[in-house]
Parts: C-alpha cells; structure tokens; sequence
C-alpha cells in the first residue's frame, strides 16, 4: 500500500500551470506559507478572531432582559373610586349645611317678629325704635344684662342670671318698655327709661321696678 505523502509535498494545480505547494509547518493553525514555481514566497496570516467559533447562549425561558423589566408603579392597580361614598359624603355635608341655614333664618325670623312687636305696642313706632337704639347702648355701656340686673336688684348669695328678655309691661299709664329679668330666685322687670308719677302735686320721675323671689323656668314676653 503506498504511503500518503507529507504535507509540504502536496502539489495543487494554480490556473497558470504553476503549480504551489503549501506548507503545514507553520507556527499556527491559522498560518502557512504558498510557494510557486517560482522563486517568489508568499506568506497568509489567518486572524484568531475569524477562525475563532463564536457561540451564542440563549437567556433562560423565566429571565427578562433589563430593558423590559417593567416599573412597579406601573403594576400597581390603581386606587379604588367609590363613588357611592363621596355621594353620601357630599349629602352628609350639605345636610349639616342646610340645618344651620335654617337655624339662622329662624332666629332672624324670631328677632325680627319681636321687634316689629315691640314696635307695634308702642304709642309711637319711631319712639320704639329709638329705645331699642338707647337700650343697646346701655347694655354695652354698662357691661351686659347680668351687670344691670345685679345693680338694679337686691340679690341672694350665688343667685345668678339665666336669661333676660326685652319687652313691654302694661300700665295704667300705658305700656313701659323695658327688661324682663330671669333669675335662679327671682323674676324682675326695670324699665328702660324713667317714668312720670304724682307725689304730693308733684311730678316725680323714676325707673319702673318689679320683681316677684320664684324660680319660673325661661319665658319669652312680647
């Protein structure tokens, strides 16, 4: 059986009819030398990246690349909306709302009323009014009801004003608008302006005063 021949004896044809031998001597496998029938060597230099195989790992099934990894604040649901409770809230509030209207136009309504009473009793409407107006002053003046009525009643120890009323008491000489006092021992009534009397073919001027020691629970006098 013959013997195969060395490498660097095997002869390939080259298209001119030269013939060149390659030489498997090198000092890689990526180099070798090409020799030509001539006198003229040349020499092929293979790079290691291109004989290099390149391999390529595919990413597990379950690991997502860091680009697609989502925010968590995107996966979170979004807050709840229930509207059934913001309609009752809303209700709730204007239904506190509408009760203190009420409340208020009612006391206007109350003071109103006993005013146009108070004016109506007196003799003269414009004398009425300008008494409320003096009235007022007094009160502020003089530091309250409760102040008046402890300097224009004899009181017991610890009785205490509950609650005051403006209004008219009927005389025989016509009605004296004054206050109507409520006390915890007492109820009392001080005109707001002195009053005109005979004394001995004189007329005498003073404050209209009454009061009668019983606790009565508070009453409102027109």
């Amino acid at each position: 059986m013959e013997q195969p021949k060395p490498a660097s004896e095997i002869v390939s044809p080259i298209a001119n009819g030269d013939s060149a031998a390659v030489n498997g001597s090198g000092s890689g496998p990526g180099s070798g030398s090409v020799s030509s029938s001539g006198s003229l060597k040349k020499s092929v230099h293979w790079s290691p990246e291109l004989v290099t195989e390149t391999t390529f790992t595919s990413s597990p099934r379950g690991q997502r690349s860091t680009y697609f990894n989502s925010s968590p604040s995107f996966n979170q649901s979004p807050p709840s909306f229930n509207v059934l409770e913001t309609v009752v809230t809303v209700r709730n509030v204007l239904g506190r709302w509408g009760r203190k209207v009420g409340e208020a136009t009612r006391k206007a309504e109350t003071l109103a009323g006993n005013t146009w009473q108070h004016l109506k009793t007196s003799p003269s409407m414009a004398e009425a009014a300008m008494g409320r107006i003096a009235q007022g002053t007094k009160v502020l003046a003089e530091g309250g009801y409760e102040k008046i009525f402890l300097s224009t009643f004899e009181t017991v120890p610890e009785e205490q004003l509950q609650n005051s009323f403006a209004c008219y008491l009927s005389t025989s000489a016509g009605p004296v608008m004054g206050v109507l006092y409520i006390s915890t021992a007492k109820i009392a009534y001080s005109s707001d302006n002195p009053i005109s009397y005979k004394s001995e073919d004189k007329t005498e001027w003073s404050y209209y005063k009454a009061a009668a020691h019983e606790t009565v629970n508070d009453e409102k006098c027109h």
